[in-house]
């Protein structure tokens, strides 16, 4: 049984036209393995990094503008943390009367205000049983 970590190499690294090359996920190129396309990274068993230069700088820059954007949804007002709530454009305070709690965001808040997480939950629920009602009389005609 081959271990796992052979079967990621040898899934990345290949002998291609008479030089090693590795391959990056992200623009799905084979790229000669060298410190000119690719990042060192001791502790990956190849010893470079997963993604190609280009590629690695290009999803640094996304994260660093999402980074971005998720900082202008927070503020401190007077000493008190509020969140602009993404659906009615309001700031609220951000505690557990305003925000349902969530675990993947910045804060452990949502980015909607509990009253528009509901109004939305709502509205799902209306628009199925008007489905179900509608296909109800479907039936019965």
């Amino acid at each position: 049984m081959i271990p796992d970590k052979i079967k990621q190499v040898r899934n990345s690294i290949r002998f291609i036209e008479g030089e090693i090359k590795k391959y990056c996920p992200r623009c799905k190129q084979w790229k000669p393995a060298n410190h000119n396309n690719y990042y060192a990274k001791s502790k990956d068993i190849t010893g470079f990094a997963n993604l190609c230069k280009a590629c690695d700088r290009e999803y640094s820059k996304e994260r660093s503008t999402k980074a971005r954007l998720t900082k202008d949804i927070y503020r401190n007002n007077k000493g008190t943390l509020e969140i602009l709530c993404r659906d009615c454009g309001e700031w609220k305070e951000a505690n557990k009367d305003n925000f349902h709690l969530g675990s993947k965001s910045v804060l452990g808040f949502y980015t909607s205000c509990k009253l528009c997480t509901n109004k939305k939950a709502l509205t799902k629920k209306l628009n199925f049983i008007n489905t179900l009602t509608n296909e109800i009389n479907l039936i019965k005609d």
